[in-house]
Parts: C-alpha cells; sequence; structure tokens
C-alpha cells in the first residue's frame, strides 16, 4: 500500500531503519520483481524481526520517487516470515516514458532489495500481486482502487465479507485521484456499510478480489457508534454525576479527547443510508416541548384541492407550534401575502400542496428569527419516496447569494418575515408573483439592496425540517426553467447591483442560470507570477497558452520566477521569452513555494496579482477576464479557477475546510459537465478557500495580510491559510466555474513521498490544526451533517456523529 498522507501513523510494528544503525547485510532480504504496467512490485523482510512490515523505498534512475510498505499478499523469497512481505507503488506513465531503471531498498538505508529493474527489458514482463489501495479512516464507508495491470482496461469486483457473509459486492469503476496518470483513472470503488455496523461492537471486514484473495489492508476492523463518540459519552454519563464539579470536569476533558477524536478519524455514512441518517438526526435534534417565539405565523399553500393538499394540511395540523392562519391559495401570490401581513401575521411559510412539514418546523424556525433584523430563514429539506421513505436530502450550505443567483435550493422550507416581504412588494407593484421562487427573489433583494448584515439578516436552520412530494423533482437542477417571473426578478436584481448584467441559463441545466457581470471600466492590469524550476514542457505550456490563447483587454505582466533551473532547454526557453516582455525574476535557494509568490508579489507592477503554477495549461481565452470579473465585485478578496485532470475530472471545485481537521479540494469525482451535489460544480459560489494553483487577488489585500506565511507553510496549505487570512479581514472568496483550466496537480514538485517532504507536510498540518482547527471554526459554506472524511471527499458521504 502507498504510503501517503497516514504515512506518521503507521502502526508500531511497521518498520524503517533508523540511518544511525549499522545495517548487517543479512537483516534483510527481498526484492524488485518487476514492473506491470505502471507498478513496481516485490517482496522484502526483517529477518531478525519478521512480524515487521519495512518500508521500501522507490528509486527511479537512482533519484528516490517514493515509498510504501511490505504488508500485501506475497512470501517472502525464502519462505520465511508470514504471506505478508509483499510492496507494490504505482509509478506516473510520464515519469516511466523517460526513465531508464527503477530499484528498491530498505527506507533509511542503502540496503537494496535485489538488482534494479531496466525499462523496456523488464517492463510489464511479470504480473504483480497487489494493484490496489484501501483508505478508511473510521465510519462506514471505505473507499480505494483496485486495478489488474495485465488488463487496464477491465474493471474488477471488490467482494465484502463479514464472517461467511458476502455483504455485497462493488464494481471499481469510480474515478479515483491516485489514477489520473494511467490511462483510465475509472478504478476506484466505494463501500457502504449498512448502519447495523454502527453498534459500537468490533466487526472485522474483508475485502477481497473474486477468487477470495485478500485486497492489500485488509481486513479492516470497523468499530464504532452511530451516536458518535461525543455524544455517547455525555448520554452515557450519570446524570447525578454531571452536577458534580469534578465529574462534570472530568466529562469535559473526556469530551474534547473524544472531539479531537472525531476531528481526525470522522465517521462517516454512505447516501444510502440516508432514511437511517434522518432517523439517528430526529432523536438527536428533538426537543422534549416546543419553546414558544411569541412570533404570528401564516402558512400559504399552492396548488390544487385533493389527496397532495390533505397531506400537507395533515403536516401542518401536527405542529408543536400551531399556525395563526392557514391560508389555500390559488393564482398570484401578492394578495395573500399582503392580506396576511395586513392582518398581523409576522412570519409567512409558503408550500406547495403535498409537501410536509416537520412536527417541529415552525417552532425551530420561528425561534430562529429576529423580529427587527430577519428577513427570511431556510431549513433543509428532502423527499417523500414512493413508499414513504426518506430520499434525496438538500443538504444545504449557509447563506451564499452567489450560489443563489445560480439555483434556488432555499425556497423548499423557508419562512419569511411577513412586515419586510410585504414592504418589498409594494415598492415592486407591477411584478407578478405566480411561484415561491420569485417570493424568493424579493426576500433576498430585500437583502442585498438594503446593506443588511447577511449574518443576522438570512439565518440558515441546519435541519432537515421540510419534505418536498415524492412527485416534486429530486435536486434543483431537474425543476426546469424557471418562470419568466423569476428570471426577470433575478434580471432586475442583478441590473441593480452591475447595470451591465445579464441572465442567461446553464448549458445542459436550463433550471440554473449564470449572472454575467461586467469588467470595471477602468479595466485593472494584472501580474502573473509563474514559478519554476526546469519542467521545460510544462512552463511552455502554461506560457504558450497566456500568451497566446488568453484574451483581456488590459495589460498583463508575465513574471516566471526561476528557483535554480538547470535544465539546458528550460533555460534556453526562459531566455527566449524575455523577447515577448516576459519577465524572468530569479529566486535561488530551497523551495518554498510561500516565499517565492511573495517576493514575486514584492516586484510585481501590476493592481492584480494571479498565482500561477508551472503545470497550469488554459482552455478558454476568457478565463482571465472572468476571474478579474469576480474580484472587482463589491467585498471579494479572492478568486479561484475550476482546475481539471487532463481527463477532464475536477481537480478543483472550491477547498471544504475541516475535513479531518484539514482542508480537501471539492469535485474530485466529479466530470467538468455533472452537476455536482445540488449543482454547484456548474454555479459561481462562495467557499472557504480557494487553491492558490490559479488564485487571483488585489496585490493590495495579499500585502495587508502578509501574503503567504513562508514559515508555517513552506508548500501546503498556505493557500487555505491566506483565504481565511482574508475572510477575517471580512472578505469574500469565489469560485467560478467558468474560469476553467488544466491542472497536472503537482506534476513538477512532486508527492510527499520522500521522507524529508512527508516530515514537511507532518510539519504543515500541524501548523495549520493548531491555528485553524477548533470548534468554532466552522466552514460557512459546508453543511456539518455532510462528511468530514478526507478518503470519502467532500459532499460523497454523510457525517456519523
Amino acid at each position: 500500500m502507498a504510503v501517503t498522507k497516514d504515512m506518521a501513523m503507521l502502526d508500531a510494528k511497521t518498520h524503517s531503519a533508523d540511518a544511525s544503525e549499522v545495517p548487517e547485510a543479512s537483516r534483510y532480504a527481498g526484492a524488485l520483481i518487476g514492473i506491470a504496467g505502471n507498478i513496481a512490485h516485490g517482496w522484502a523482510i526483517d529477518t531478525k524481526n519478521p512480524d515487521a512490515r519495512v518500508i521500501v523505498e522507490i528509486l527511479i534512475d537512482e533519484h528516490p520517487h517514493g515509498m510504501c510498505v511490505a504488508n500485501q499478499q506475497q512470501t517472502a523469497g525464502d519462505g520465511t516470515g508470514d504471506t505478508l512481505h509483499g510492496f507494490s507503488l504505482l509509478l506516473p506513465e510520464r515519469i516511466l516514458r523517460e526513465a531508464s531503471n527503477v530499484s528498491a531498498r530498505v527506507a533509511n538505508q542503502n540496503m537494496m532489495l535485489g538488482a534494479s529493474v531496466q525499462i523496456g527489458q523488464d517492463h510489464v514482463a511479470v504480473p504483480a500481486v497487489g494493484a490496489s489501495q484501501i483508505w478508511y479512516n473510521g465510519g462506514l464507508v471505505i473507499s480505494g482502487w483496485l486495478w489488474d495491470p495485465t488488463s487496464p482496461g477491465t474493471q474488477l469486483t471488490v467482494k465484502v465479507r463479514h464472517g461467511q457473509q458476502v455483504l455485497m459486492t462493488a464494481l471499481a469503476d469510480r474515478h479515483h485521484p491516485a489514477l489520473v496518470w494511467m490511462q483510465s483513472a475509472e478504478h476506484g470503488f466505494q463501500i457502504e456499510l449498512p448502519i447495523e455496523f454502527a453498534d459500537g461492537k468490533r466487526h472485522e471486514i474483508h475485502l477481497e478480489t473474486d477468487d477470495g484473495t485478500n485486497l492489500p489492508g485488509s481486513p479492516l476492523v470497523v468499530c464504532c457508534h452511530a451516536e458518535g463518540l461525543s455524544r455517547l459519552l455525555r448520554n452515557s454519563w450519570p446524570e447525578s454525576a454531571k452536577n458534580d464539579v469534578h465529574s462534570r470536569k472530568k466529562l469535559e476533558i473526556l469530551a474534547e479527547l473524544m472531539r479531537a477524536q472525531e476531528t481526525r478519524h470522522p465517521m462517516t455514512i454512505g447516501f444510502s443510508q440516508y432514511p437511517q441518517w434522518f432517523k439517528l438526526s430526529e432523536i438527536q435534534q428533538a426537543a422534549p416541548n416546543a419553546a414558544t417565539s411569541g412570533l404570528r405565523a401564516a402558512v400559504i399553500i399552492t396548488g390544487d384541492a385533493g389527496p397532495a393538499l390533505d397531506r400537507s394540511m395533515a403536516s401542518i395540523a401536527a405542529q408543536r407550534q400551531a399556525f395563526d392562519w392557514v391560508i389555500h391559495h390559488a393564482g398570484d401570490l401578492r394578495s395573500a401575502i399582503s392580506g396576511a401581513a395586513a392582518q398581523g401575521a409576522d412570519l409567512i411559510v409558503g408550500m406547495m400542496a403535498g409537501d410536509r412539514l416537520a412536527p417541529s418546523y415552525l417552532d425551530k424556525m420561528a425561534l430562529a428569527f429576529d423580529k427587527q433584523k430577519t428577513i427570511f430563514a431556510y431549513s433543509d429539506c428532502d423527499q417523500d419516496g414512493t413508499d414513504g421513505e426518506r430520499t434525496n436530502p438538500w443538504l444545504k450550505p449557509g447563506w451564499d447569494p452567489d450560489l443563489f443567483f445560480g439555483v434556488d435550493i432555499v425556497t423548499p422550507g423557508s419562512i419569511w418575515s411577513a412586515p419586510k416581504l410585504a414592504e418589498t412588494l409594494s415598492s415592486r407593484p407591477a411584478l407578478d408573483l405566480p411561484d415561491w421562487q420569485t417570493v424568493s427573489v424579493l426576500a433576498a433583494e430585500a437583502t442585498l439592496l438594503h446593506d443588511r448584515n447577511e449574518a443576522t439578516s438570512v439565518k440558515h436552520v441546519p435541519a432537515v425540517l421540510y419534505h418536498r412530494s415524492s412527485s416534486a423533482p429530486a435536486q434543483p437542477y431537474d425543476i426546469g426553467v424557471r418562470s419568466a417571473a423569476c428570471l426577470q426578478a433575478l434580471k432586475e436584481l442583478a441590473e441593480r447591483q452591475d447595470s451591465s448584467a445579464s441572465v442567461s441559463e446553464v448549458t445542459h441545466y436550463p433550471g440554473m442560470t449564470r449572472v454575467k457581470w461586467s469588467l470595471p471600466h477602468a479595466v485593472p492590469s494584472v501580474s502573473l507570477i509563474v514559478p519554476t524550476r526546469d519542467h521545460h514542457r510544462l512552463l511552455q505550456a502554461c506560457i504558450e497558452g497566456i500568451l497566446n490563447r488568453t484574451t483581456y483587454p488590459g495589460r498583463v505582466e508575465i513574471i516566471v520566477v526561476d528557483n535554480n533551473s538547470t535544465d539546458s532547454k528550460t533555460l534556453q526557453y526562459m531566455e527566449s521569452l524575455k523577447s515577448h516582455g516576459v519577465r524572468i525574476l530569479p529566486y535561488p535557494g530551497e523551495f518554498n513555494y510561500s516565499n517565492i509568490n511573495n517576493y514575486a508579489v514584492s516586484h510585481a507592477s501590476c493592481e492584480v496579482v494571479g498565482l500561477v503554477n508551472n503545470d497550469i495549461e488554459v482552455l478558454h481565452e476568457d478565463w482571465l477576464s472572468e476571474m478579474v470579473v469576480q474580484l472587482y465585485r463589491p467585498n471579494v478578496g479572492a478568486v479561484g479557477a475550476k482546475l481539471l485532470w487532463p481527463n477532464k475530472m475536477v481537480q478543483h471545485g472550491g477547498v471544504v475546510v475541516g475535513i479531518e481537521g484539514l482542508a480537501a479540494h471539492t469535485g474530485n469525482s466529479w466530470h467538468s459537465d455533472d452537476p455536482g451535489y445540488l449543482g454547484i460544480n456548474q454555479l459561481v459560489r462562495r467557499q472557504s478557500a480557494v487553491t492558490a494553483a490559479c488564485l487571483l487577488v488585489r496585490k493590495k489585500d495579499y500585502e495587508a495580510i502578509n501574503g503567504l506565511n513562508g514559515i508555517c507553510f513552506p508548500v501546503a496549505f498556505n493557500d487555505v491559510d491566506l483565504c481565511l487570512r482574508l475572510r477575517k479581514k471580512g472578505l469574500t472568496i469565489i469560485w467560478t466555474p467558468h474560469a476553467i483550466l488544466t491542472h497536472a496537480e503537482s506534476a513538477s514538485r512532486g508527492k510527499e513521498n520522500t521522507p524529508d517532504k512527508a516530515a514537511r507536510a507532518a510539519r504543515e498540518r500541524a501548523h495549520f490544526i493548531n491555528k485553524w482547527t477548533n470548534p468554532e471554526m466552522i466552514d460557512h459554506y459546508y453543511h456539518a451533517g455532510l462528511t468530514k472524511s478526507w478518503a470519502a471527499g467532500p459532499y460523497n458521504a454523510l457525517s456519523l456523529k
């Protein structure tokens, strides 16, 4: 199994020889058997401690490339030890094409494991023992990849066994980021275990191939509880002890330790288990009695009379806090809303006949209201299945007006201030109100155009309190074209912020819209900063795209920062760029991405600086204009682009913070054309952070916060840290899907798979956790009910706690 993110957490039986030890020639045995497809594989054993697992370092042309653990199904060559001494490591095709030989040694020693393999001679000669990897960090979701290098086009099946029972099979046909450099990356799998395994007991789960061979890393031990550690602790603690000062202090200490454990090892459950997840959340969020807000509420239901209306009325009658007015209305909604406000209603709830309210809907939503400040609030929602089961949840982000322009996810479950809604209606006497979506636009208008504090004027209640009808569209992007009145209201709202703005449908998704904002009249100049060390081909593809395939009406300055390049082709190419107006800025010394960019920004002459990796390729000529347009909207601090792998899968669709206490990219399982969760892969939206692989920021804002932090974050997390500091200054981070570029992530600097890189990466992770990971650090744009697991990935599963 390749050693990646979790290298610092290898168990005690994994052995890497200390460099200070004097190696005994007879202590280690092993061999690099060959290379099958892209997989280097072999075996290694510590003959003095056969139960240990040796860490093997793979070298390409005598240069360290990566490490892996010899813990896979393979008997040692001399027959000693058990059967788990095999190792394998996936090698990128682009590196193998230029390599001469591959060799292996015990990590931290010069103890070579047999002879080297000559590319082109031993290459592909011997089948690999294991071509798979498993990721599991707790909970009920297991992910990984499985590939047969002797038949690379075949998608294999993973069998999941518990004792003698085969629980399920899963076809390894999902896109997996670890395989992006292969001819096909569609060999990933995600296994969602049933909720019955979250019973607090120890379960041994085997992942096997069709012939019953365990995958490397199998069997796994699954031991978790559906309540989560922190809640389980509090619910199990004796009530009498909670009133004792000393016992209460012990409880708080234990609870804090549990929270730290849950942060680093989050419990995850698959979307297939949503009905059970919903029941758990109902229990966990239940309040014994309805708390009274003192606000008077009206509910207005649209749609025809019949069984659908009866279902809605039954849910209204079951409310713990009764509505003061129940109105069934057909036609334009203006009169119904104005009438309810005139009768003294403080709150208005809009429903479609057939939709239902959870019994606690009104009391929980009303409590979220500040009568003087709140304009509207919205809850999460799901859908009634054809047999009454819970399905298709919309676990919504915090209020995001940019996302709202693109898709309406807030209306199902919304509750509005009746006086403020009536006031807005009176200012728009000519606008038709045929549906609740148009009402939501008017409520958003009241928020956006009156300089109100978004934190108090719009509230998100993160609970599933509204149930859409089984006949309603399953996803917001399935709703279809919005009504003419709704589109007109959106257009007018956009034009009141930018007189040249236009609103159009998103290609292939007519239910979603895009606002095209205009560039400032004085088009800002842009300095694009591209650090490099050698990698002539990558650099040339990047720079040629900027020079020849970028259309931007303002001045563009290109600064290539040369960090100790020695390759003659790279040096010649950089020299030739000078005649095209490209600045070559030498930066000698060790690679420190933060310091390199800070140095370049200090030399930049433009209003805007763009941080651009040398492995970025331009796909569309308007990418820069789109990013500058977004940057120059009010209160925006930084803008990130949609970055794709060469196979058109999404490498960066924004960044979610809080994933195992760190941060993770969004969208790695989505194709560029996929809608993504609730349609967000196709929509401009706010994020907590974006990647600096292609990031625009005003130079004055960058310098005001002292740029990237080269001390704590020389390579990783510097972009997330930058964005979080911009947000602390009150600025917004925007991600746009309309600036699309290719990114060969880490193609130039490599992966964190050598001992020195791994140590540096561990230090950066520790710094990030110490600085940003705390209970108050919640990603406003990512629902707490969604997974925090790095292996599952943002939006791909649910959080079990």
